[in-house]
């Protein structure tokens, strides 16, 4: 398994188990050294180049998820603040006093429900 501290270990073949450790931590967002980070996709690249087939699939979905991430870090943020207007509506546009009371409003329901029997 592969030690955040020792980058020297990318220059050997990575286990398909590092990489799926790797791959997760990507997708999670989670905190990857950055003496790691700066070697990590030329030896994912070099295994897809040279590796065993299911080296070369574990690599080839670890460069897909880092190049997500890369892709979604770089969208721009979302407007969270905004604010909603909101319409009622009035079954009898020409006169909205029709339902502004209860009893008007329990009325119209009345007439919908009759209507739906």
């Amino acid at each position: 398994m592969i030690q955040p501290t020792d980058s020297a270990l990318l220059t050997e073949q990575l286990s398909r188990s590092d990489m799926q450790l790797i791959g997760q931590a990507v997708r999670k967002g989670w905190k990857i050294p950055d003496n790691l980070l700066a070697g990590l996709p030329a030896a994912l690249v070099k295994i897809v180049a040279e590796g065993k087939p299911r080296d070369k699939i574990a690599a080839a979905r670890v460069l897909m998820k880092m190049q997500q991430a890369n892709a979604e870090a770089e969208k721009p943020p979302a407007v969270v603040a905004h604010a909603h207007a909101h319409v009622h509506r009035v079954e009898n546009p020409e006169s909205p006093a029709d339902v502004s009371t209860a009893s008007n409003r329990r009325a119209a329901l009345a007439a919908r429900i009759a209507r739906l029997r």
